[in-house]
């Protein structure tokens, strides 16, 4: 055969050779198309979902979002009893404030009395709380590190309760200084009040420590805002869990502070039914190394 003649069949042979893949591929391609035509189990939908998220992650086209979630939008559970909480060490409850996704820092300014001070930096679990009244020096907004813990609880309560803000009186009051008395009954008011003083630095109240608030404005989600003076339910000297408040706002006022107690967030959960001093807002407060809990 001439030269030439052998070049042609050669060339034949290879396009043949690559038509008959091409042709295959083809096939593969109208089989492929028919059967994504037809309808496919969940099974075999939930297996082509994965294989192809795979094949994107590993071709770095697509990537999943495996990254951490941002610290103080969900955290570690805290289920500790006030008890529990008051026997901390400072280490460990700072570790489990920052685990709970707490935002917080320590304050730059003395607070007497208080073992672990904290000031909370945001929301908690998605419940703002924040005083009454802003200082440029916010005394009033310093916790101890176990009271903040406890917060965490209180804010899941609220959140059971389609509550978003908390609006406290004050949590730490610091010290009072002693005044320069006159001599005489002119001066005789002024030793009284230095006396008080004197008292409570020997037996310093939960609030010396860090460790209560006093709570007095609740916001619902939808802005209404409820007022443990207006809105509570007061019966003189009566258990607050004993009956059901007449209103609605009473019974979710109601509802908030006997669940704490159920809970035992706090050792003592003070309502308006307790005395004339608690008649506008909640009291609560860890007292240290106690496992009784109250409620009045």
């Amino acid at each position: 055969m001439p030269e030439h003649r052998w070049i042609g069949a050669v060339v034949l042979l290879g396009l043949w050779g690559i038509a008959l893949p091409l042709s295959g591929a083809c096939r593969q391609d109208r089989a492929a198309t028919k059967s994504a035509d037809e309808p496919m189990d969940a099974a075999a939908l939930s297996s082509l979902i994965a294989e192809r998220v795979g094949d994107a992650d590993a071709s770095g086209s697509v990537q999943s979002d495996r990254s951490p979630k941002p610290a103080g939008r969900a955290g570690s559970p805290v289920k500790l009893t006030a008890y529990q909480l008051s026997r901390l060490s400072e280490r460990k409850c700072l570790d489990l404030l920052g685990s709970a996704g707490v935002q917080f820092t320590r304050p730059g300014f003395s607070t007497p009395g208080v073992a672990t001070p904290v000031l909370l930096e945001g929301p908690v679990r998605g419940v703002a709380i924040r005083p009454h009244v802003r200082r440029r020096k916010p005394i009033n907004e310093v916790m101890d590190c176990r009271l903040a813990l406890a917060m965490v609880r209180v804010a899941e309560v609220a959140r059971t309760l389609q509550l978003e803000e908390l609006i406290l009186y004050s949590s730490y009051r610091p010290p009072k200084k002693l005044k320069k008395c006159k001599k005489g009954r002119a001066g005789k008011k002024c030793r009284r009040r230095n006396q008080r003083i004197r008292r409570r630095r020997t037996v310093p109240s939960q609030h010396r420590l860090g460790l209560a608030i006093d709570l007095r404005w609740l916001v619902t989600a939808n802005g209404e805002k409820l007022d443990v003076l207006e809105h509570f339910d007061r019966r003189s000297k009566t258990p607050p869990c004993s009956y059901t408040a007449s209103t609605t706002t009473g019974i979710v006022l109601q509802r908030f502070a006997c669940e704490l107690h159920r809970k035992k967030v706090f050792n003592v959960v003070l309502t308006p039914n307790a005395n004339r001093a608690h008649h506008n807002h909640f009291h609560f407060d860890i007292t240290g190394n106690v496992k009784w809990y109250i409620i009045r």
